[in-house]
């Protein structure tokens, strides 16, 4: 629950570790749960993972924008399956209307490169590759995409199961 993540996050706060793991992450579903349960001191920054698209992920970000103890850091979408990546990407970037980072979600296969080339020419966003629970790449596959951000100087995360991938 958002009740139970808070606790895990104060007690993390509390030991002096706040910035090993970064910011809270939160489901923009659970926008208003956050605001039911935060308190004035929290001072939380959050990053909303854009769990019911794009239009979800502007909303939750609206509800979140007038609470002072609520600092959005960054947002998370996942790319649309489909057979046309790139052109996915462009539709999403020109899309956009958010004044942080966002992280476009990717899974490694055909036309990686071509999206990772998008996120980079567009210059603003950055990429996350899922690798898990049930996603985890081929050594390959992680290799191709560390690679391919690294030449194109893009920002990027892995998301869940890194121990797995790794």
């Amino acid at each position: 629950t958002v009740d139970d993540v808070l606790v895990a996050h104060r007690a993390r706060r509390d030991t002096g570790h706040e910035h090993a793991g970064g910011a809270l992450l939160l489901e923009a579903s659970r926008a208003s749960q956050l605001r039911a349960a935060a308190q004035p001191d929290d001072s939380l920054a959050v990053g909303l993972v854009g769990d019911t698209g794009l239009a979800g992920l502007e909303a939750a970000r609206d509800a979140l924008q007038d609470d002072p103890w609520v600092r959005l850091d960054h947002v998370q979408l996942s790319l649309p399956g489909t057979d046309r990546p790139a052109a996915a990407v462009n539709h999403l970037l020109s899309d956009l209307s958010f004044t942080v980072p966002t992280f476009v979600v990717v899974r490694p296969g055909a036309g990686l490169a071509d999206v990772l080339a998008a996120v980079a020419h567009d210059g603003a966003e950055r990429v996350a590759l899922r690798c898990g629970p049930d996603d985890v790449p081929e050594p390959d596959a992680l290799a191709d995409f560390l690679l391919g951000c690294a030449t194109r100087r893009l920002p990027f995360r892995l998301t869940d199961g890194l121990v797995q991938a790794v």
